[in-house]
């Protein structure tokens, strides 16, 4: 089995930072759950957390992730 470290190695798709992901129907409609699961706990994470420098983290994972999302629409 490949890990991820030897794929990046022997893909030039990964070495630009573009994947492409073909999802089926199925498999679109799951990831599009977990990531609004995610994304739901993520906004309380970031509603709990006192250090500004970790929450700005967040916000930027948060950011990318609704990206994400919506060019899954």
């Amino acid at each position: 089995m490949m890990n991820l470290q030897d794929r990046s190695e022997a893909s030039p798709i990964v070495e630009t930072g573009v994947i492409r992901l073909d999802l089926t129907r199925e498999e679109r409609e799951i990831l599009v759950d977990v990531l609004d699961t995610f994304l739901s706990d993520l906004r309380m994470e970031i509603a709990n957390t006192d250090r500004q420098d970790f929450r700005d983290i967040l916000k930027k994972r948060k950011a990318v992730l609704l990206k994400v999302l919506e060019r899954m629409a």
